[in-house]
């Protein structure tokens, strides 16, 4: 091989406490690789933290499945990405957020998707449950008839938020990390 390339889709070592674990996928950076990395906020990371030499792709989006359709729920609505199963996707804060929303404007429907481990036992307000959208269409209408998405992504983002924009759904996401990197200006 002429150069080794690593490809960094997160930053990994967010993924754990202060650890063994979090300094060993720390160190990963520092291999003297070129890092190709998922989104400008990795690569700004990557360079400032390691004075690593790395380039960045945007997020790829499949725009002959989501785009913005023709809306039929006649209800407001809003989707949480909710995986309580990930502690990366802040589940506690979305679940407090909407819970506190939920008390203001009980009209709007609140629908949870994204994980098997989502059950009314974990909820504590009226939300309808999804969890696994069964296919990709499935999954962009819902966001096409949704007012509003949220995806909590305090590390970097995943395609999800995009996928819903493209679907012309409004995205509500965390004010951390250089979230300027992740959504434009």
């Amino acid at each position: 091989f002429r150069k080794q390339l690593y490809f960094v889709k997160d930053y990994e070592a967010y993924f754990y406490p202060m650890s063994s674990e979090y300094i060993l996928a720390e160190n990963s950076y520092n291999l003297g690789m070129f890092h190709i990395c998922s989104g400008q906020w990795c690569k700004e990371l990557i360079e400032k933290k390691f004075n690593a030499k790395a380039v960045y792709f945007q997020f790829p989006i499949d725009k002959a499945i989501y785009y913005q359709r023709k809306r039929t729920k006649q209800n407001k609505n809003i989707v949480f990405f909710a995986k309580p199963d990930m502690p990366r996707r802040c589940f506690e804060i979305g679940m407090g957020a909407l819970e506190i929303f939920n008390r203001l404007r009980p009209d709007v429907e609140i629908i949870l998707f994204g994980s098997p481990n989502l059950t009314k036992g974990n909820i504590p307000f009226k939300a309808t449950i999804r969890n696994i959208i069964p296919t990709l269409d499935e999954l962009a209408e819902m966001y096409s008839n949704a007012d509003i998405g949220i995806v909590f992504s305090p590390t970097n983002h995943s395609l999800v938020p995009y996928e819903m924009m493209s679907c012309g759904c409004p995205v509500v996401d965390l004010d951390l990390n250089d979230a300027i990197y992740k959504y434009g200006n």
